[in-house]
């Protein structure tokens, strides 16, 4: 071995020397991670500064500080007037693609015969906040993926998308242009969405969210994180896009105690349990959209509200009776109750087989010539919090899924780099969506059972059919009596009861003339202002019984 002149040798002994003692050479310091300085810019941009304690949650009392330096223009009527009448639809074409109660856990070949109600579930949906969760995916698509989303959401909308002009008259490469077009897109999508949604954030309970892992070593765009939280963070003031990393959770669970938990402190713990079980994310997953919204209807009444119990579809529940005025159709099938704030509108449509459709929603917006009566009413204690999977309705939609497809999806604007060609394997897993109606009579505290701990043993919670562990709880004919069993969902409740054993010799209020009341299944709509103009905030279907037995039958007796 050769001899290396002094000052190497020295050097080299000197590197032998250190490279047995590790810890003196290598640097104990950390990478410092983007998110913390993307959080830091958004909280000095939107809310000057606060200490990271501050980064919470909104207090009540405190105005609302988000949507700053945001661009929004007031719609006009035909625009609210033709948003309303897409919107339902879409509703009522969601709840088409809903699928039923599954009644495979039953040990009785005729299960159906303790059913009264139909295979439909109670739901609910605010499709603003749905194509809002859509839009807040649009901001990290590109390409076709982004002109999609874009004519998907502008076409629930029925607006046609302005014409992006380039005011710089210096040429500009082709690259250069697609990206500037592109930023243009996403505004106009931006500014769409937040026009019909601005008037209701400080009064309705929500939350728009996007997780995915981001990489470290790829920097994403500033203005995309920017722009997502300014439009839709919302008052909770927290970020709209969430870092998750789904390939460390194999099982998934931890992935859906995370997006749960996210939820509820960006709601103020209004809207909990967003993941339905069947669909929850797992280590597949790279991308998942939550919109969620608290609709509670608080009912103006003009007199004393009484609880009583009722036949609803031959089963039994509890329900409120109290005067009040309200709107009635000409033909006696829709009805209008009042909100206890002006601007806030409910209606019953007592026959469930009128579909959610666009001329529904015409007949309600012309509710000014309807006559106006002072009764009672009886409504059913209506308490829907049903977590919803959109996956298989835009799945089998042509004009949106192909963000689905690993070889067609192009949502990789947070995690590319400076390089042209990117792998299109980043994908959409799924989009939930939660709103909960409730129908109460009197102003509710709000932050009512919203301090208590969030309870990572109930990060699952399945509400779209029956535990197989209830089947030995269901009566059998050779058991049957006068009593029956009935399952009551409010999964609300803080002491929810499955199945009760109600006796038959109870007494039911029955309905007379001097009262109107809701026995049967239902179609909901309910309403705001937007610019002094009516806009659908939710609306859904109420059921109530899934389950039901009367013991015998007719034919049995004999």
């Amino acid at each position: 071995m050769a001899t290396l002149p002094g000052k190497t040798a020295a050097i080299t002994a000197t590197h032998i020397k250190n490279k047995k003692r590790k810890k003196s050479v290598v640097s104990r310091k950390k990478p410092k991670p983007w998110k913390m300085n993307m959080e830091q810019e958004f909280k000095i941009l939107s809310i000057g500064g606060k200490p990271e304690a501050d980064f919470q949650m909104k207090d009540l009392n405190e105005p609302v500080i988000c949507f700053r330096k945001a661009q929004i223009h007031c719609p006009g009527p035909e625009a609210i007037y033709a948003a309303n009448l897409n919107l339902l639809e879409y509703v009522g074409a969601t709840l088409d693609w809903i699928p039923p109660l599954n009644t495979s856990a039953y040990a009785e070949i005729r299960n159906l015969d303790y059913r009264t109600t139909g295979l439909q579930t109670n739901m609910c949906l605010n499709p603003l906040m749905i194509m809002r969760g859509w839009g807040l995916l649009a901001n990290v698509a590109t390409g076709k993926t982004l002109i999609e989303l874009s004519d998907y959401i502008h076409d629930h909308f029925q607006q046609e998308k302005g014409e992006i002009k380039n005011e710089d008259s210096v040429e500009k490469d082709k690259e250069t242009a697609a990206r500037e077009h592109e930023a243009a897109e996403i505004d106009l999508i931006n500014q769409l969405l937040i026009q019909f949604h601005v008037d209701i954030e400080e009064d309705v309970d929500g939350c728009i969210r996007l997780f995915t892992d981001i990489q470290e070593h790829l920097l994403p765009d500033d203005r995309i994180l920017h722009n997502a939280s300014v439009y839709y963070g919302g008052k909770s003031v927290r970020s709209a896009v969430q870092q998750l990393c789904f390939a460390t959770d194999p099982d998934g669970f931890y992935s859906c105690y995370r997006i749960n938990e996210e939820v509820a402190k960006s709601t103020n713990r209004a809207v909990r349990y967003v993941v339905p079980e069947k669909s929850a994310p797992n280590w597949r997953s790279s991308m998942v959209v939550v919109s969620a919204s608290d609709c509670t209807f608080h009912w103006k009444t003009t007199g004393p509200v009484e609880s009583v119990d009722i036949r609803f579809e031959g089963g039994m529940t509890p329900a409120w009776k109290a005067k009040c005025s309200y709107w009635v159709s000409p033909d006696k099938s829709i009805y209008k109750l009042q909100g206890e704030a002006s601007d806030y509108f409910l209606y019953l449509i007592r026959n469930d087989a009128n579909p959610l459709t666009s001329n529904l929603m015409s007949l309600c917006l012309s509710s000014d010539t309807w006559i106006k009566t002072d009764g009672t009413l009886v409504v059913p204690h209506c308490v829907i919090s049903t977590p919803i999977s959109l996956f298989e309705v835009t799945k089998s939609d042509k004009t949106i899924n192909r963000i689905y497809c690993s070889e067609k999806s192009e949502l990789y604007r947070l995690h590319s780099n400076q390089f042209e060609n990117k792998g299109n394997f980043i994908t959409l897993w799924d989009h939930y969506h939660k709103s909960i109606f409730k129908i109460i009579t009197e102003e509710e505290d709000r932050n009512h059972d919203r301090k208590q701990a969030f309870d990572p043993n109930y990060a699952h919670v399945c509400t779209d059919d029956l535990p197989e562990g209830l089947t030995p709880a269901i009566p059998r004919r050779e058991r049957a009596n006068e009593s029956f069993f009935t399952y009551y969902e409010d999964h609300l409740d803080k002491n929810p009861r499955i199945m009760e054993n109600v006796d038959a010799n109870l007494q039911y209020l029955r309905e007379d003339g001097r009262m109107v009341m809701f026995n049967t299944s239902f179609h909901f709509i309910m309403t705001r202002h937007c610019v002094s103009n009516e806009m659908i905030l939710c609306a859904g279907r109420f059921t109530n019984t899934p389950l039901v037995n009367h013991g015998l039958n007719e034919a049995e007796k004999k």
